[in-house]
């Protein structure tokens, strides 16, 4: 990673076809661990943000770096292999309809060429951590608001992805299964795995109080620490606050016997199931860090031969 940060922007700059500017001159990063939601209005520039990082789109000008690379130099076939590193959840689900609950699922598995042994035993343990495991035969029109999006979140975790991003992922819930959710990506943070968090949730975003980033306009205007939706304070009045380690969790959740109740209590949310998934979080943890060192050893080795490659 560069300078031990998952995502930085240096004066990344976005412009569409039609003349719109959805970035203008934008810089922040952003550590491994930590939980951040970005804020704006409609057309602020948080979809093209998401773009970027998932290589939909390139900058015109500036850098992006994800885990070190520049995404504008990289391969366009090696953006497969990065995307794998990056759970993707939607405000619309995105399931396939047509399939169970356990197929959803699998599929992301399958595609990636996972063994079948392996999603058979590893498909049950991810929908246990949602609290889905019993309805994994069921299919997805047969699953309400609250459960279609656990299904997403679900989908997003199985391969073990360094980081989650999350577009408006309460947007079509009620304030309940919204809780719910940012509940479960709660618990998801604390294994170490960094969440983005796109939202116009405000009551969520003031119970959480994380970091929040603003953009008006294409432009960064707030980059505040333990934050509400309007609060004003400025992350550079608390120099190295967010320097965590890769796998490290900040001071605040530095106590690894504290329950994922005690953290929803915390934060004012409460949490479907919480023995259920606290137990397969924990069970899960050292499995899901190793395989994803695995990877990352595979995709820094390929990076390096096609380091001089044009896409």
């Amino acid at each position: 990673m560069k300078n031990g940060k998952i995502i930085e922007l240096v004066d990344a700059v976005k412009v569409y076809k039609n003349g719109v500017t959805a970035l203008d001159h934008v810089s922040f990063s952003v550590e491994p661990g930590e939980f951040v939601f970005v804020v704006g209005e409609s057309g602020a520039g948080k979809s093209t943000l998401i773009k970027l990082l998932t290589c939909e789109e390139r900058v015109n000008s500036g850098v992006v770096f994800l885990d070190g690379y520049d995404l504008a130099k990289l391969p366009r076939r090696l953006v497969p292999f990065l995307r794998r590193r990056v759970g993707m959840i939607f405000q619309d689900f995105r399931l396939i309809e047509g399939k169970t609950v356990f197929e959803n699922v699998a599929f992301a598995m399958e595609i990636i060429g996972t063994q079948p042994e392996k999603i058979k035993r590893r498909v049950p343990l991810v929908l246990s951590q949602v609290g889905l495991r019993t309805k994994m035969n069921m299919y997805t029109d047969e699953l309400s608001g609250g459960e279609a999006q656990r299904l997403g979140i679900a989908r997003a975790i199985v391969n073990n992805p360094s980081l989650i991003l999350a577009d408006e992922p309460t947007g079509n819930l009620d304030p309940s299964n919204g809780e719910a959710i940012m509940a479960l990506l709660e618990c998801v943070n604390q294994e170490g795995t960094t969440v983005i968090a796109c939202t116009h949730d405000k009551s969520l975003v003031d119970r959480m109080t994380k970091r929040v980033v603003e953009f008006s306009n294409g432009k960064l205007i707030r980059d505040a620490c333990h934050s509400t939706y309007s609060e004003t304070f400025s992350c550079s009045d608390d120099p190295g606050r967010y320097s965590v380690k890769p796998g490290e969790i900040p001071d605040e959740f530095d106590d690894r016997e504290q329950s994922a109740g005690n953290i929803a209590q915390n934060v004012q949310i409460r949490i479907p199931q919480v023995k259920e998934i606290e137990k397969y979080m924990l069970d899960s943890h050292k499995h899901r860090t190793n395989r994803r060192l695995g990877r990352q050893k595979y995709y820094d080795e390929t990076c390096q031969q096609d380091s001089g490659e044009e896409y």
